[in-house]
């Protein structure tokens, strides 16, 4: 009979809805302490286990408090989830300045300014991971500002990985769809801990995989069968159809995820 898990301090942000959520009850439903940061207050303010922060992720100086707060609390995450982002409301052609910022300021400072406090505390045994996109490696021409941001993100985490040789933080690549991505694309070179899923699978699916990623050193998993049925009717209909909103993908070779 396998062991009851050992009581963690799990850290989330972007919890009121999709993955976040899902991440949220999970852990809350396995008995461990769920810190749930989001910018705005929460309707599960009675869910067991777990503790509600209302901050602004995109200040570094909120992000401070939260985390001298949390230690003072002796609250000291020891998995850092961090899932909140946006894309852009407006995604029409040409790049509109104050929603590149406002995408940067989540999709990539908020993340920063969350390893910043992290690196202040000096935790051993803690494990950050920031959720990114697969088309940082097969790129979308719509959501400029999402892609780039997420660009951003990729090439700080191949700094932190070259810089900690330990490597507490790691990379989760979302995809909306499928591609045939090469490991050993330029892309992600430098990014020691990735993992590879489609959105096609439920959030509570997607929670599953994650949680287990944070336990391990690398994980790449396959999608459902599902997703890859989706993925060929897509590819299919756009040989027929290349105008259509989605942009026919290239093939890297590589292994079929």
């Amino acid at each position: 009979m396998p062991q009851p898990e050992a009581p963690e301090i799990v850290l989330i942000t972007g919890t009121t809805s999709g993955v976040g959520r899902a991440l949220l009850h999970l852990y809350a439903q396995l008995n461990h302490t769920v810190i749930a940061v989001n910018r705005r207050d929460s309707q599960d303010v009675t869910l067991p286990g777990v503790l509600y922060f209302k901050c602004d992720i995109t200040s570094l100086s909120e992000v401070q408090a939260l985390i001298q707060n949390l230690s003072a609390k002796h609250l000291l995450p020891t998995i850092w989830i961090l899932n909140a982002g946006i894309n852009e409301v407006d995604n029409a052609a040409g790049i509109k300045i104050d929603v590149f910022r406002k995408v940067f300021d989540i999709n990539l400072y908020g993340v920063l300014n969350f390893i910043q406090a992290f690196q202040s505390l000096s935790l051993k045994k803690a494990a950050v991971l920031a959720i990114s996109s697969s088309s940082t490696i097969v790129p979308n021409s719509n959501h400029l500002g999402y892609y780039v941001s997420k660009i951003s993100l990729n090439g700080v985490f191949k700094l932190l990985n070259r810089a900690d040789p330990d490597n507490h933080y790691k990379l989760v690549l979302l995809g909306p769809t499928l591609t045939n991505l090469n490991r050993s694309a330029p892309e992600m070179k430098g990014i020691q801990k990735a993992i590879f899923y489609s959105l096609s699978l439920e959030a509570e699916e997607v929670a599953l995989k994650i949680r287990r990623f944070a336990k391990t050193s690398e994980l790449i998993l396959h999608p459902s069968w599902r997703a890859r049925i989706f993925y060929n009717l897509l590819s299919f209909t756009l040989k027929i159809f290349p105008g259509m909103y989605y942009k026919p993908y290239q093939k890297t070779g590589g292994e079929r995820i």
